[in-house]
């Protein structure tokens, strides 16, 4: 009952609907992830890179080489 709660208020704080990224006109686009110890921080930084190599890869194949590159040097 009180994850329920938790996880209701959470909602409505993030706004309750999904949306696509939107990245900046302007490189970097900066992407925080928070939360508690244990939650998966390190599980949904690799699969959002592992997301964000593909649609690089599927929609600017001229721009994939230097955003592989700089995804790389950063993770």
């Amino acid at each position: 009952m009180v994850l329920q709660i938790v996880h209701d208020e959470l909602v409505q704080l993030m706004g309750g609907e999904v949306s696509d990224l939107v990245f900046a006109k302007s490189y970097p686009t900066v992407i925080l992830l928070a939360g508690l110890q244990g939650v998966g921080k390190t599980t949904v930084c690799a699969k959002l890179a592992f997301y964000l190599k593909k649609l690089v890869r599927s929609s600017r194949s001229d721009f994939q080489a230097s955003s592989r590159r700089l995804m790389l040097d950063n993770l």
